[in-house]
């Protein structure tokens, strides 16, 4: 199913930007790009608006693509109009960030602490009589308890590569698993209130929403006890 929204930039005589909802629709029929551009084109022709056509934002799916050109065909051939579709479209940045973003993290590989790491992690627990330091930079080196941390047998062998992806993979399964149905929501918000967290649900994310990955990394880490120990 697609929901689109289409919204309206423009700026009045002394400069002052506003933004507004011109349509907000389903689209029941195949999300081509001539059924989006049939529908734009009379959205526009409702607001009157279709001769100050400029620039028209989007994401980076293909059909978009084809809309603008299609679109450019319909106001030269029924208005008369003519508007230079491709030269005026402007791909959404923050969704080429995302897409650059979303590459580098499915790439992305993350080994084992080495031996340094681990003498380091040892000495800072010793010199602190076990009591877990102030100090932010240690942060990264606090890592006991961890899947995948070395013991001292293990140390000196060769450093295992996990792929980043996988992580994020099982980080998206849980909200899948546990924002339905009711009496699973109910049994994570009684791990939350255990751990006296607020009560809020693990969030997944998806490709085409700027941000979505970072969401749900930050909600992961902030209900990190609760997780552990709703699975």
């Amino acid at each position: 199913m697609l929901i689109l929204a289409i919204t309206a930039h423009y700026a009045d005589s002394e400069f002052k930007l506003y933004e507004e909802l011109l349509d907000f629709f389903h689209i029941p029929d195949r999300h081509t790009g001539r059924n989006l551009a049939v529908r734009l084109h009379k959205i526009l022709h409702e607001y009157n608006i279709h001769t100050k056509l400029y620039c028209i934002t989007t994401d980076n799916a293909s059909n978009n693509g084809k809309m603008i050109k299609i679109l450019r065909k319909l106001l030269r051939k029924e208005d008369g109009i003519e508007w230079d579709g491709p030269r005026h479209h402007v791909p959404c940045f923050a969704h080429v960030i995302n897409l650059a973003v979303q590459s580098f993290l499915k790439n992305l590989k993350v080994a084992s602490l080495s031996v340094e790491h681990n003498w380091i992690n040892t000495s800072v627990d010793e010199e602190s009589g076990g009591e877990e330091s102030d100090n932010s930079s240690n942060d990264d080196i606090d890592i006991e308890g961890r899947e995948g941390f070395l013991s001292n047998e293990e140390s000196y062998d060769i450093p295992i590569e996990v792929n980043f992806a996988s992580t994020l993979a099982k980080l998206w399964a849980i909200p899948k698993a546990a924002n339905f149905p009711q009496n699973r929501i109910l049994a994570f918000e009684q791990f939350c209130y255990i751990n006296e967290l607020k009560p809020l649900r693990p969030i997944g994310d998806h490709a085409i929403r700027w941000s979505a990955t970072f969401n749900m990394l930050r909600r992961a880490i902030y209900l990190r006890l609760a997780i552990d120990q709703w699975t």
